[in-house]
């Protein structure tokens, strides 16, 4: 059966004017089963090798940049944003590469209390964690948490906004030039239906979204007992009034 065809909608002519098409919802059981495989291999890298990867993406994306950000740019209708949403996972991306020797230490240590009495912690990553992002800042939302849980040494299935798609292509031809990142972090595309399905086959969810979206994913990660990440909006409302000079 063919994949269905998503119609996509550029924001500034309000014309269909590109699609994609959406993972079929049979292939994502498939799509699990090699990533929690990947993530094996993945997590039992020492931290050093996950940043170093996580670096390399990082410079692949900003080699990628001009590409990313003319597709941001069509997909929401902001160029300077579109900019900025790329600098943004870059940073990110720098910035917990610096945090994460500091957050996963497995050193051991001496007890507050009882300083004789020595302890040390034992990471375990989830290992498959899902990322589901909306259409607004559709990079940034999306690598915001995908970002942490990589350097954790989780394998990523990501949803991003079928709304806002554009940018998929030319990120993924940044992501196959770091061949460590691209076994372990895997985009998918599709409407709710892709969303509900991928929620059924992972250990942990990340959400941002609505809030009539997040009750949604709260309960049924709840009937799975599965932690959820939950960046509800809906609260930022944006007035025009006619005498606003457009």
């Amino acid at each position: 059966m063919a994949p269905a065809r998503l119609a996509v909608r550029n924001p500034r002519t309000g014309l269909d004017d590109y699609a994609v098409d959406a993972c079929p919802v049979a292939e994502l059981e498939a799509i699990a089963a090699r990533l929690r495989r990947a993530a094996r291999g993945w997590s039992a890298r020492p931290l050093a090798q996950r940043v170093a990867a996580m670096l390399a993406l990082k410079a692949a994306i900003e080699r990628a940049a001009p590409a990313i950000a003319a597709a941001l740019e069509v997909d929401t209708g902001r160029r300077h944003m579109a900019r900025r949403e790329i600098a943004a996972v870059t940073q990110t991306i720098a910035a917990w590469g610096v945090r994460a020797p500091e957050l996963f230490c497995e050193e051991w240590q001496a007890g507050r209390s009882m300083p004789a009495l020595r302890h040390r912690t034992q990471w375990c990553p989830y290992p498959l964690v899902a990322v589901i992002a909306p259409w607004n800042f559709p990079f940034l939302l999306s690598f915001i948490d995908a970002v942490p849980a990589l350097l954790a040494g989780c394998a990523v299935l990501l949803k991003p906004s079928e709304i806002t798609p554009r940018w998929i292509a030319p990120f993924l031809g940044a992501l196959a030039t770091v061949p460590e990142v691209a076994e372990v972090l895997e985009i998918v595309v599709g409407a709710a239906e892709v969303g509900e399905a991928v929620i059924e086959r992972v250990d942990a969810v990340c959400f941002t979204g609505s809030v009539a979206t997040g009750r949604k994913v709260a309960a049924r990660t709840a009937e799975r007992m599965i932690p959820a990440c939950l960046e509800l909006g809906g609260k930022d409302p944006l007035v025009v009034l006619a005498s606003a000079d457009l």
